[in-house]
Parts: structure tokens; sequence; C-alpha cells
């Protein structure tokens, strides 16, 4: 049987190691609130990180729009030389074409009417295929022509009145009855107003 003396001795590295045991368990303590804390760390890094990311995308589409804007402004003089180049076109196309229908001398293809009609024919031909050349330049700029039938509600966000035409019949009234010049479109855009001339009941 072992000496009282050699007790204390004998638990001396039980001890020590309960004490190691219970220092890892305060530490171990301390765990949860080191990962609470480093949770909310993750969670402001990310909050920045979105936030930064959020300023960036801003940045970007504010110096995309500007860009666009400049663009914009560069092809806006271009494109109203183009909108009168086209209407000059359409107008000697049709211009000429009515003329190459006048007196033409079937029974003498080789008379004045039937050469100058076959002329007028070739010269409004010319015109029409410039016409569209230049509608083709202005689709590369953006812009399309959009069609007005005759017959159609005059609308002031489409239709530019130039004109009226009196009428009896209370159904035309308010009708566009010719158009001048063709409008254009930019994506879902007015980029410039059709020149209509519009009917209007005789007597208002």
């Amino acid at each position: 049987m072992p000496d009282a003396d050699e007790t204390p001795s004998a638990l001396g590295p039980l001890r020590a190691e309960l004490v190691v045991i219970r220092a890892q368990l305060t530490a171990l303590s301390h765990l949860p609130d080191r990962l609470a804390e480093l949770h909310k760390a993750v969670a402001r890094e990310q909050e920045r990180a979105a936030f930064r990311e959020e300023i960036i995308d801003r940045l970007h589409s504010e110096n995309q729009q500007l860009r666009r804007s400049e663009v914009e402004a560069t092809l806006e003089p271009v494109r109203a030389g183009l909108y009168r180049l086209y209407d000059y076109a359409r107008r000697e196309s049709d211009r000429w074409a009515l003329a190459g229908k006048e007196n033409p001398d079937q029974h003498d293809p080789q008379s004045d009417a039937s050469l100058y009609a076959m002329f007028a024919g070739q010269v409004g031909a010319l015109f029409a295929a410039f016409a569209e050349e230049t509608i083709e330049v202005l689709g590369r700029t953006g812009v399309e022509p959009f069609d007005v039938a005759k017959g159609e509600r005059y609308d002031m966000a489409l239709h530019r009145p130039v004109d009226t035409v009196p009428v009896d019949d209370p159904a035309w009234d308010g009708l566009v009855v010719e158009t001048v010049s063709s409008g254009f479109v930019r994506g879902e855009q007015i980029a410039r107003r059709a020149d209509v001339v519009v009917a209007q009941l005789t007597g208002r």
C-alpha cells in the first residue's frame, strides 16, 4: 500500500492535464462568440463588395448612356441632311415617273413624246433607287421610315399637319388624305413626324 506522502505526487500529472483541459474548454467556450464576430465581418465585407459592384455598374451604365448621347448628338445633323435628301429624291422620282406617263406616242417609239417618256421613266427610276439607298444609309444610323396610310386618323405624336383640305363628309374629318414626307422612328421613339395633309370638315 503506497504512503500518504506519495499520493499528491502521483496526482500531479493528472492535475496538470486537468488544467490543460480546463484551459482548452475555456478557449472553446469563446468560439461561438468569435464565429459570430467572423460572420459579421464577412457580412460587412459582402455588403461593401455589393456596394462597390453597384457603383461600378452604375458608372458603367452612365458611361454607356453618355456615349450613346454623344453618338446621337453627332448623328442628328447627319440624319437631318439625309431626311432632306430622301424627301427630294422621292419627290423627284414621283415627278419624273408621272412625266413619263404623259402623252406617250405608242404609234411612233422614236417620236419626241415617246423618247421623253422613256427618258423620264429612266430618270424617275434613278431617283427612286437613290431614295432607297438613302433609306439604307439612314437605317445604319438607327432610324427607319414608318408608313402613313390614306384615311388614317391624324395623330399629333406621329403626324405634322402641313395643310388641310375641306371635306363635306363628316367621316373624313380629321383623317390623313396625303403624305407629303415620310416619318421616321428610332426604336420605339419618333425621330421625325410625317408631314401630312389632313381633311377638315367644311364650316368648322
